[in-house]
């Protein structure tokens, strides 16, 4: 099912840089957060509905709610549905014209320090490198994945969302008093447009068994008050992401969400020479397009400590691969909306999308 979030207040959702006294005193925010941010408080407000389940949290094969996950996190506003920015994407230089092209593999010069075989290449001039925080509407990416070759329309995060910087001192709870020296800057979010219109998150999670359909959730730091509600698959689904009716001898994988792979950015199924099987089917990588690594851990309850850090390929990657042998279904099947990341399983990270590619 769908659920959307939104905000009753400003969010915080602190990014894993450190965070102290001297130097690092301002506390970063990312938006929109981690799937496993959503999923702990959705746990969260299932157990306070249930509190006689309580007593098995964290039990396997007890614990009901180790079974939710969130497999996606988009945003939306009061016309569009918004999704990250493929990283393969390039947009127009003109500050008063955003339009992003889509770059496509071309074959590797002769003589390169480049691994794969195809690097990849703008058919328009005067382009530069996207934003970090592009969002393309639900209806271009769709587009996009069909493989049509034409200029795409794009928002930055900056133009639906305000940073607002909040100062605080921290405490000495044995006093009661102010510590010294020890100010600190957090930096919250506030999910509106410059006309002040709100800006949901939109998730798409697992069934929940005895979740309401409507209430209220704590998210982030400072637990800030969330309203969700939950949405019928078929209201989006249907037009979010169809699967392909068929693939060419290439294809592009694209990350919804990051994906935690053992060997850094390349999938363990690849071996060095960036060929792999997936059931039938055997294919190579040739191009990718990989931003700066996103840094995931969380708080285990149970425990009491914090939980491995991990690095993930971050949400807009983008992975090309030629079919060398077998059926084409055992990509759909391995990859169209499925979870790909090979670490982190239970949180759902890595969920990818197919589609076509365009070849120079």
């Amino acid at each position: 099912m769908w659920i959307e979030f939104q905000g009753l207040d400003s969010l915080f959702f602190r990014d894993a840089k450190p965070f102290g006294k001297g130097s690092e005193f301002k506390a970063s925010s990312v938006f929109p957060p981690l799937p496993s941010v959503l999923r702990g408080a959705l746990r969260t407000s299932y157990f306070a509905e249930n509190m006689h389940e309580f007593k098995h949290a964290g039990e396997p094969g007890k614990d009901i709610t180790e079974g939710i996950c969130v497999h996606s996190i988009f945003l939306k506003t009061s016309s569009d549905v918004l999704l990250p920015l493929p990283l393969n994407f390039c947009v127009s230089d003109n500050e008063d014209v955003k339009l992003a092209y889509a770059m496509k593999p071309a074959l590797n010069p002769t003589i390169s320090s480049h691994p794969l075989s195809h690097i990849l290449k703008s058919e328009q001039p005067n382009t530069e490198v996207a934003p970090i925080d592009a969002l393309i509407p639900l209806q271009e990416f769709s587009a996009y994945l069909s493989g049509q070759s034409r200029p795409y329309s794009y928002v930055n995060l900056s133009e639906i969302t305000t940073r607002e910087l909040k100062t605080g001192i921290a405490m000495d709870y044995g006093t009661g008093t102010a510590q010294e020296h020890m100010l600190y800057k957090t930096e919250f979010v506030r999910p509106s447009d410059i006309e002040g219109n709100q800006v949901s998150m939109i998730a798409k999670v697992s069934e929940i068994p005895n979740m309401p359909k409507e209430g209220s959730v704590r998210l982030g730091g400072e637990g800030k008050l969330a309203h969700f509600k939950s949405h019928d698959d078929k209201d989006f689904i249907s037009a979010l992401l169809p699967k392909p009716q068929q693939l060419g001898k290439f294809f592009s994988v694209t990350l919804l969400s990051p994906a935690i792979f053992k060997s850094g950015w390349l999938p363990r199924f690849l071996d060095s020479s960036f060929e792999g099987q997936i059931g039938s089917l055997k294919i190579r990588l040739i191009a990718a397009a990989v931003g700066r690594p996103v840094s995931i851990s969380g708080f285990d309850m149970q425990r009491r400590r914090p939980k491995d850090l991990y690095y993930a390929a971050p949400s807009g990657s983008v992975y090309y691969f030629q079919t060398l042998a077998g059926n084409t279904e055992d990509a759909i099947k391995h990859f169209h909306l499925q979870g790909i990341s090979e670490e982190c399983k239970t949180e759902c990270y890595g969920m990818a999308v197919l589609g076509g590619v365009n070849i120079w």
